[in-house]
């Protein structure tokens, strides 16, 4: 008998053509190639800005920020490269909306943890207070808990920055934490007359950027043995 549990077998079918399990710890059925294609064609902010922009694009975006600041630890680049991976397979949710969603939260979660077993990263950041990024950017902290802290922080930043350039009619003025990660924000985007776009993805298709840079990572992490 067909019933609705059973009806899909429990998976989805990738680009790659495997398939993949929620409910499951298997790692093998997670590929960066599905990874990087699906986040170009998942829409930051539900789609609600004036010009596509993908997930793809916000996690190169979170990359090249780590970068600036200065950070040169392969686990915390790649782990902000990677680090909303899960939307490749759970459908994205806007955060005000996730935060009434706990059986969601649980799910991403659980398969936060796989990813992070794939690719080496690290777990998903707490919630350190941003009066501690000084630090960590002048190397003067490196504890675990203050680099997953830079992620988030860059993470928070780049939402900033897309906020002000892609959603004309946006209100983030009004966010919390407006007054540190604003300031943030027109920082980087003063730092050059280049648009957002060009500025992450440059010539290259958001995939194509993404894959590029997970290259660059991965060779970097066999050179070092990070």
């Amino acid at each position: 008998m067909i019933t609705d549990e059973n009806l899909y077998d429990g998976y989805i079918k990738t680009i790659t053509g495997r398939k993949f399990y929620l409910d499951s710890d298997d790692t093998e059925s997670i590929d960066i190639k599905d990874i990087a294609h699906a986040l170009a064609n998942v829409a930051r902010f539900n789609g609600h800005t004036a010009r596509h922009y993908s997930v793809a694009e916000h996690s190169v975006l979170v990359l090249q920020i780590l970068r600036s600041w200065g950070c040169v630890n392969f686990k915390t680049l790649m782990t902000g490269l990677l680090h909303d991976a899960t939307e490749a397979y759970l459908p994205d949710l806007p955060t005000p909306f996730k935060a009434f969603m706990p059986e969601y939260q649980a799910k991403e979660a659980a398969l936060w943890v796989r990813i992070a077993e794939k690719f080496r990263l690290w777990e998903k950041a707490d919630d350190v207070p941003h009066k501690g990024i000084v630090d960590v950017v002048m190397g003067r902290v490196t504890a675990e808990n203050l680099q997953r802290s830079l992620i988030k922080h860059a993470d928070r930043t780049a939402l900033f920055i897309e906020a002000l350039d892609l959603q004309p009619k946006g209100d983030s003025h009004t966010w919390p934490e407006h007054q540190f990660y604003g300031m943030l924000a027109r920082d980087w985007i003063n730092q050059s007359d280049r648009t957002l776009q060009s500025r992450t993805c440059g010539a290259y298709h958001p995939r194509l950027a993404f894959i590029r840079q997970f290259d660059i990572l991965a060779a970097g992490r066999d050179l070092t043995g990070e």
